[in-house]
């Protein structure tokens, strides 16, 4: 049965199988990730305390939720960072999902949710609050979240929350994301 995300709008396959078909279904999934890890496979976890690198960690070091991960029925959503659809000639921009306040849950995209647009070349002319900029200023302000997602840092201004965010990279430069006017959704 195919199911849809009501955060996301992803299509997936979900299937009711007994308890028995469950334990299989795990031992091969653990199987698979241990000859992974061993092989030199893309997996970037380096042991099973740290959250997988598709999810934020919060201030607290524990993993939030991504929108794109069932739980019961539904999809929750904190912080959720992807690259656009290749189906929608997206994939040269990021989308970074994150409830407001910060902190909270969503189980649908509501107006809780403030979407920030990476496409620093404007390839895609999208109505944004503001430009995306490498390497900016922060304002006075600024406050680093506590939120992680690898080595990159979530950082907000007061100031102008409501219309860019910022991440720290790797090197400790900022950028700049502005945030969407309207929710940009593709199906």
């Amino acid at each position: 049965m195919l199911q849809q995300c009501p955060v996301t709008g992803n299509r997936a396959a979900a299937y009711d199988v007994g308890p028995r078909v469950r334990q299989v279904l795990l031992i091969a999934v653990g199987a698979a990730l241990v000859i992974s890890c061993s092989s030199g496979g893309a997996s970037t976890a380096t042991n099973a305390s740290q959250p997988p690198i598709d999810h934020w960690v919060g201030p607290d070091g524990q993993s939030v939720p991504n929108g794109r991960t069932l739980v019961g029925s539904e999809y929750p959503l904190t912080i959720d960072l992807k690259a656009g659809p290749d189906h929608c000639g997206l994939q040269s921009v990021q989308f970074l999902d994150v409830v407001f306040p910060l902190g909270g849950v969503v189980m649908r995209y509501t107006s809780d949710v403030r979407q920030y647009v990476w496409d620093p070349d404007n390839t895609q002319q999208f109505r944004l609050e503001a430009t995306a900029v490498r390497r900016v200023a922060l304002p006075p302000d600024a406050k680093d979240t506590g939120y992680r997602y690898g080595a990159l840092r979530l950082w907000t201004a007061d100031s102008d929350s409501a219309q860019q965010i910022y991440l720290e990279q790797p090197d400790g430069s900022f950028d700049r994301w502005p945030r969407s006017i309207t929710p940009i959704l593709c199906s």
